[in-house]
């Protein structure tokens, strides 16, 4: 009985082992046969059908005691039959442990040389978003549930171990390509419920030896993370590369660096803290599309201890270091700069016209605050064109340092800004400022300091706007700037321009130079407007002057702009009719006129060039040594500003300036005198030639110029001494004045050969016709035009007698000077010895007329006078011996009636008059009229007597002797300096002869 028993037992424990083994062998042939199987048919069925693609698998084991499960060689294709995704292995190994822990619990979950192929397809969809098809008819997705607790999951470790992803994006005009390999994953002992350290690790790599490190924790309930990330030697074209279609540069070279670590949290509210310990840009080469060179080349950039704050809406930028590097920009033709092509311009296209629609405000976020107390940069150069001007304007920047403390926003902060830089190889630029960020106005204050700024630097604007180069010239300044809460700026500071030389370009000569201008003490206030100078030094100043064979000056021209140079002042009239002019809007009220001051200009060893090429010869006259200054200029109405300067003109004749001027005032005020003493008149004589048609052989100018203006009314009282004036040969010139100029000449000397001219003159500014040289020229013109064509003139008035001096009068017959012509030959004789240059043309002259009567009743008197002498000495006179009374009618009858019969003959017969008057003298008691018979007598006898031309000509000469003896007598003058002419005839002036004197 005991034996059946254990018999029975042994069947059954026999029968329970095979039904276990069977159990257990058939579980062990589903495990390792046919779940491979089933998964592979599954998956490959499933694709097929929703996918219509073929999935590869390559070997498929199922451990069913270890619960593990491997696949290999796994390859999902795309549309277009290439691979999308696979890997080389998959294992999964579930723990036993899930039953009592109530969730997936996994040993290891490893993915062996995964891939993936994202693309985007022209038409810019993603090939990943195919595996989402199948889901996209399954209905209408059911609403989220409610939050719960997470799903109970354990995995012990998840690895991702040598992964590989090409990206390419075909949607772009140029295709971007990038591939991530290797890739390596490895999570451990992560758990959704517990404290698990739920530790992870992510490493990827790229050809280029760009390397990712991403590890940290993950925590669920709530999702949360922090951890470690590192980016290295990350090329910088990459992300470019990626970036591509959205940017309008090409980044060309650069290496990146970004280390840090971070904290994130998904509880409400989201927080998210990073921070990244350090950043580095290394080589980094940035330019436009398609250009051959890089716009900008930074060689290190350095950023630590940055920390960013989600929640706290909070960015601290730790210290920036930018170190080494060029920016080249230039501005182009069209007057963009150049840097503008690297950013994309946006087409913004025309509306529809509808209104858009009303979105709901939602309530303003918390601003962001930025800090960025310390940022640096060192060694960096700028090199800048402006190629507006041709040929480009160069400024260059080199071991360019910068340093901003300080900045941070909002709040009240302030900025303090540090910069210096050499400037084009030989200047230094340095400078400092503070600006307050939190004041409404921004309150600053800088200091600028520029030192040995070569301004040939700036000769492209200048060939520009002139015709002159800069050939050398170095400026200095020191600035201190000030803005203040009001808004109102002040600028003060000292200005010098040393060894400045221009030069004029068409005429290869030097045109303003000098060795030093100083601008001391300047100030500029904005509110009120106010400029002022302490002093204005210039040591050396050298301006040229010339006017061109054309007619040119070189000021004008040297100044005009390239493009109007050489054109005529004044448009053609053959431009036609000016457009009527628009009509103009109201003027808008003026801004206040700013007050301006200068303390003291002065002037140290100036010197200036005039030459004239278009006179022939040419002309040139130089003034040297000009000193002085110029003492309180200001913009004030009611001030005067004090005028000292002196200088030589031609190295020894002294010139000076002085008076009071105001010309900084809306209306101008001077009261100014200039001299200057012993200018040599040689030097004038091309001027001379052409505009006198005389050189000049000797003499010095001297000249006191007085002038004052006020109320644009100016009255001038130039006054010039010329000192022994002597004129040389005469020039043929067609501009020459047609004046009798050497009689001019001795008419304005004095006996000490100076001529001394007073030309005040007077005029209104404001009147455009009213020139002040053309008009001083035009009065010496008409001194000159007087003293040649009216020299007794100019005489009559330096000592009296007139116009008048030059007439002498005589009576017909006589040669004898009446008392007036005595007076006005001895006020001649004292004019003629005080111009010793002058000489005298007296004429012998007659009036034919006059004299040849006068001459005859001369000679007929004498006739009478003669017959009386006979009566006397014969004893027929009357008794008494007393000497016959010609006037006596009788006593004149008498004697006629003898000189009738004594020339004509005792029985010549008497004229009827007489013949009656003879008769009735003969009868003692008849009567005749006597007068009637003396006239008949007078003109028998006179008709008988003739007057030789030669009679007549002598007349002339005593009249000048008469003369000549006249200013002779009692006077120093020379003999040689009076000329008598030749006996002429003349025309009476009425009853008298006229004696018309000559100077020459």
């Amino acid at each position: 009985m005991q034996l059946a028993s254990r018999t029975r037992w042994v069947r059954r424990l026999l029968l329970s082992a095979a039904i276990v083994a069977v159990l257990v062998g058939a579980y062990a042939v589903a495990g390792f046969v046919g779940v491979p199987r089933w998964l592979r048919s599954g998956l490959q069925n499933y694709v097929a059908t929703h996918y219509h693609r073929s999935l590869a698998l390559g070997e498929i084991h199922f451990n069913p005691f270890t619960l593990a499960l491997d696949v290999r060689d796994i390859s999902f294709p795309d549309a277009d039959s290439s691979p999308m995704l696979g890997a080389g292995e998959f294992l999964v190994q579930l723990r036993f442990a899930s039953v009592w822990r109530r969730g997936p619990s996994f040993a290891q979950i490893v993915l062996a040389r995964p891939f993936a192929r994202v693309v985007v397809r022209p038409d810019g969809s993603l090939n990943l978003a195919d595996l989402a098809k199948p889901f996209a008819s399954a209905g209408p997705p059911t609403p989220p549930p409610k939050s719960s607790a997470p799903i109970r999951l354990f995995i012990d470790r998840l690895a991702v171990s040598d992964g590989r992803a090409t990206y390419e994006d075909r949607s772009r005009a140029t295709p971007f390509q990038a591939e991530l390999q290797p890739i390596n994953f490895d999570l451990r002992d992560f758990s959704t419920v517990g404290t698990a350290a739920n530790e992870y690790a992510l490493d990827f790599a790229t050809p280029l030896g760009e390397h990712f490190h991403w590890s940290g924790t993950l925590g669920v309930g709530p999702l949360a993370s922090r951890g470690e990330f590192e980016i290295s030697a990350l090329q910088a074209r990459t992300l470019w590369r990626f970036l591509a279609s959205a940017l309008h540069f090409e980044v060309a070279s650069g290496v990146i660096g970004l280390s840090g670590d971070y904290e994130f949290s998904a509880a409400t509210p989201v927080s998210l803290r990073i921070d990244v310990h350090e950043l580095t840009v290394s080589d980094l080469g940035v330019k436009p599309l398609g250009a051959p060179s890089d716009y900008v080349d930074l060689k290190r950039l350095e950023v630590r201890d940055t920390q960013v704050d989600l929640a706290r809406h909070s960015v601290a930028v730790g210290p920036v270091r930018l170190t080494g590097g060029t920016l080249r920009a230039w501005i182009n033709p069209g007057g963009t700069l150049n840097f503008s092509e690297l950013v994309a311009t946006s087409q913004t296209s025309g509306g529809s016209g509808e209104p858009a629609a009303t979105v709901p405000r939602s309530p303003p976020a918390a601003p962001w605050s930025l800090a960025a107390p310390d940022i640096e940069i060192a060694g960096l150069q700028l090199a800048a064109e402006d190629r507006e001007v041709s040929p480009a304007a160069t400024l260059s920047l080199d071991d360019l340092a910068l340093r901003v403390e300080g900045f941070r926003s909002p709040g009240d902060a302030t900025l303090a800004i540090s910069t210096g830089a050499r400037v084009n190889g030989s200047g230094r630029l340095d400078a400092t400022a503070t600006y307050a960020l939190g004041s409404a106005t921004g309150t600053a204050h800088a200091h600028i300091a520029l030192h040995d700024f070569d301004l040939t630097a700036l000769q492209p604007y200048v060939a520009q706007r002139s015709a002159l180069r800069l050939v050398s010239g170095q400026l200095a300044t020191e600035l201190d700037i000030d803005r203040g809460a009001d808004g109102g700026l002040t600028v003060t500071g000292d200005t010098e321009v040393a060894k400045l030389r221009t030069v004029d370009e068409q005429l290869r000569q030097d045109f303003v130079k000098w060795d030093r201008l100083a601008l001391e003490a300047m100030r500029y206030r904005s509110r009120p407007a106010a400029f002022s100078i302490r002093r204005i030094l210039v040591v050396g100043p050298y301006a040229r002057v010339i006017v061109a064979a054309n007619r040119t000056v070189n000021i004008a021209e040297a100044l005009a702009p390239a493009s109007s140079r050489g054109r005529a002042a004044t448009p053609s009239a053959a431009t036609g009719p000016a457009p009527a002019a628009a009509p103009t809007a109201a003027p808008a009220a003026a801004p206040a006129a700013m007050s301006i001051s200068i303390g003291k200009v002065q002037v140290v060893n100036g010197s200036a060039h005039y030459t004239d090429l278009w006179i022939q010869p040419n002309f040139s006259l130089a003034i040297q040594g000009l000193a002085g200054s110029v003492v309180g200029l200001s913009s004030n109405p009611h001030s005067r500003a004090k005028v000292d300067l002196q200088g030589k003109v031609d190295r020894y004749a002294p010139i000076s300036v002085s008076g009071e001027i105001n010309p900084l005032a809306a209306i101008a005020y001077s009261d100014m005198k200039m001299s200057f003493q012993g200018v040599q008149l040689t030097t004038a004589t091309p001027y001379s030639a052409r505009f006198a048609g005389y050189k000049i052989e000797k003499g010095t100018m001297s000249a006191n110029i007085t002038y004052h203006l006020e109320n644009g009314e100016l009255s001038a009282d130039p006054h010039f001494v010329v000192d022994q004036l002597q004129l040389g040969d005469r020039v043929e010139s067609p501009d020459a004045v047609k004046l009798p100029l050497k009689l001019a000449v001795a008419l304005l000397k004095d006996r000490n050969g100076v001529i001394d001219l007073d030309l005040p003159l007077s005029g209104s500014l404001n009147d455009p016709k009213f020139k002040v040289g053309p008009l001083i020229w035009k009065v010496l013109v008409n001194v000159l035009a007087k003293a040649a064509t009216a020299p007794f003139a100019l005489l009559g008035r330096l000592v009296g007698g007139g116009e008048q001096m030059k007439f002498i009068d005589f009576d017909a017959g006589s040669s004898t000077l009446d008392a007036a012509a005595q007076q006005r030959l001895a006020d001649l004789a004292k004019a003629l010895h005080d111009r010793p240059n002058l000489k005298l043309d007296v004429p012998s002259a007659y009036a034919p007329d006059l004299d040849r009567p006068a001459l005859v009743r001369q000679l007929l008197e004498q006739k009478l006078a003669d017959e009386s002498e006979r009566e006397v000495a014969s004893g027929k006179a009357p008794p008494g011996g007393a000497k016959p009374n010609l006037a006596d009618p009788a006593t004149r009858f008498r004697l006629l009636l003898a000189e009738y019969r004594s020339e004509l003959g005792a029985k010549a017969p008497l004229p009827a008059d007489a013949a009656a008057a003879a008769k009735a003298k003969g009868r003692r008691k008849a009567t005749a009229p006597i007068g009637p018979a003396i006239t008949a007598l007078q003109a028998a006898l006179a008709g008988r007597i003739e007057i030789a031309d030669a009679d007549l000509q002598l007349l002339g000469r005593r009249r000048a002797r008469a003369i000549q003896d006249a200013l002779l007598k009692g006077s120093e003058l020379d003999p040689a300096r009076l000329f008598l002419l030749n006996t002429a005839a003349t025309a009476p002036a009425g009853q008298r002869v006229r004696f018309e004197l000559g100077l020459e």
